[in-house]
């Protein structure tokens, strides 16, 4: 185990060893990076296309309803800030514990 007393790489087969350093070790930083782009510049169109994003994978029952087209208006490396959380939404990862704190700061940010 590690000093979070998470798994390491010697202690699991690899898929599910790649699986748990995704969950605990990608997740936080994809939820991270979006944080803190919200956080740099709430108002700018990239950090209230991200929060949209958020916004509808939040919300289970819209059956996470997001204009693709949409998808074009963001930087290159939004968007593929975009795709690493729709993969978290594939993945069954929306609605955890580091989700919803990184929601109600990006939350904050965006309401000011």
């Amino acid at each position: 185990m590690d000093v979070g007393g998470r798994a390491t790489q010697e202690q699991l087969p690899r898929p599910l060893w790649l699986k748990t350093y995704f969950r605990f070790y990608m997740t936080d930083s994809i939820l991270e990076k979006i944080t803190q782009e919200i956080i740099n510049d709430p108002r700018s169109g990239q950090s209230l296309l991200l929060f949209a994003l958020m916004a509808t994978l939040n919300v289970e029952k819209t059956g996470h309803m997001y204009m693709l087209g949409k998808l074009k208006e963001f930087t290159p490396e939004n968007r593929q800030l975009a795709y690493e959380v729709i993969e978290l939404m594939a993945n069954n990862e929306v609605g955890n514990e580091a989700w919803h704190q990184a929601y109600a700061k990006m939350e904050m940010a965006i309401r000011g």
